[in-house]
């Protein structure tokens, strides 16, 4: 599924449902969005879409892994490119993840 989110409301499991063109968001293990963690909250994905194994966010705006919350318990692979992402805590809450791709971004600490 793809989408490009630009509203302030959320992403409410109506959206996900008509973007990823789909009843069953637990259907859903792909999903290749555009989001802004400041103005949207992101932890409501691991609610909506709880089988979630690959996430695309390029070209987002997101500054901490953490903004993702820990419901994706699932997820195996993320996709942060382009995101001015400065933060790689929270990886430790995607007990699946297996590949994380991070070009483009702005971290100085992999500590």
């Amino acid at each position: 599924a793809v989408a490009s989110f630009q509203q302030e409301d959320g992403l409410s499991a109506d959206f996900l449902r008509h973007y990823c063109e789909t009843l069953d968001l637990e259907g859903v293990r792909h999903l290749d969005i555009q989001v802004d963690s400041a103005a949207q909250n992101l932890e409501s994905l691991g609610e909506h879409l709880p089988n979630l194994q690959q996430l695309k966010l390029r070209e987002s705006s997101m500054l901490s892994i953490r903004d993702l919350g820990t419901g994706l318990q699932r997820l195996e692979v993320l996709w942060v490119s382009c995101c001015g992402l400065q933060d790689l805590g929270g990886t430790s809450a995607f007990p699946q993840l297996r590949e994380l791709y991070l070009p483009f971004n702005d971290v100085v600490d992999l500590s």
